[in-house]
């Protein structure tokens, strides 16, 4: 039988700027070994930066002209200690506000990935056709 023993949470964070030191704390006394992250409100280039974590994220790139903030982005905190064992991969999905990544371990390389996460976020006023 094949285990893999992850600490998954979701997360609708509203923007990490709003309390990001409280987030961190929270975050950090949960302890997930991934956290998928939705609307970060992060731009650019910008990161969530948590010691003991590394971000995949992806930002929105196409804002309201008239915005005075990021909106939207997805993302995942992945807990370092799990690299060792583990192999993310980031899988392409060509939308704004949606990604996916695929989880595998290492040992099991020739193996299709055991997991796969996704993280998105439409806005109440999105006029996206599906």
């Amino acid at each position: 039988m094949y285990n893999m023993n992850l600490k998954i949470i979701q997360w609708n964070i509203a923007g990490w700027g709003r309390n990001k030191d409280l987030k961190a704390k929270i975050l950090k006394n949960i302890q997930p070994d991934i956290a998928i992250i939705c609307e970060t409100w992060l731009m650019n280039q910008d990161v969530i930066l948590i010691d003991g974590y590394t971000w995949i994220g992806k930002n929105r790139l196409n804002l309201n002209k008239r915005a005075k903030r990021g909106s939207g982005g997805v993302g995942f905190l992945i807990s370092d200690r799990i690299f060792d064992t583990y192999k993310i991969n980031t899988m392409d999905i060509n939308m704004e506000d949606i990604m996916v990544i695929s989880i595998q371990r290492k040992r099991d390389k020739f193996d299709p990935p055991r997991l796969v996460i996704g993280s998105c976020y439409i806005s109440p006023e999105s006029h996206l056709i599906m």
